[in-house]
């Protein structure tokens, strides 16, 4: 059961925590049934750049049709939950570093952090709250009966882990 509540009474945002709006449709993913996890990268394409790759996005695709996308927004804290449209994403991303970068989807359902959990319901959402009904937004967890996923934001970027029981 997710307790998110009366988070909905705040007027104001900081930049460091989740939006009235991210907290509703984090709150509405109890329940929800997961069906395909996809991750956007970028992958550095610079001769003698060296393989650097960055999560850009973690796309949840649920049994009901819903999409959730995390995105880690360069230059601003903490992960932001916001339609992905990836052919717009991809342009802007060749427009603005041109032979640097390339965006890349991989399906990572079946990866060892996510194996096990396509056909799995979400049991909870795990948030900590830094002040009266305003929860951090550089890291929460997922909760899948008994396996818990937790999506944080650090200096090399987006990550997802599964967490120890």
């Amino acid at each position: 059961m997710v307790e998110l509540y009366p988070y909905h009474r705040l007027a104001v945002h900081f930049p460091d925590t989740f939006t009235p709006a991210e907290l509703d449709t984090l709150a509405s993913l109890d329940g929800k049934t997961l069906q395909k996890v996809i991750y956007t990268v970028w992958k550095n394409l610079t001769p003698g750049g060296g393989q650097f790759q960055a999560l850009d996005w973690i796309s949840l695709i649920w049994y009901d049709g819903a999409r959730t996308d995390l995105h880690a927004v360069e230059d601003q804290p903490g992960i932001r939950i916001e339609p992905l449209n990836y052919g717009l994403e991809q342009t802007r991303v060749i427009q603005s570093l041109p032979g640097q970068v390339e965006m890349e989807q991989v399906d990572m359902t079946f990866s060892p952090v996510w194996m096990g959990l396509q056909g799995v319901s979400v049991t909870s959402i795990g948030l900590e709250e830094v002040d009266e009904d305003l929860f951090r937004n550089d890291v929460f967890h997922l909760e899948f009966e008994d396996t818990t996923i937790e999506i944080s934001l650090g200096e090399a970027g987006m990550s997802a882990r599964r967490l120890a029981v």
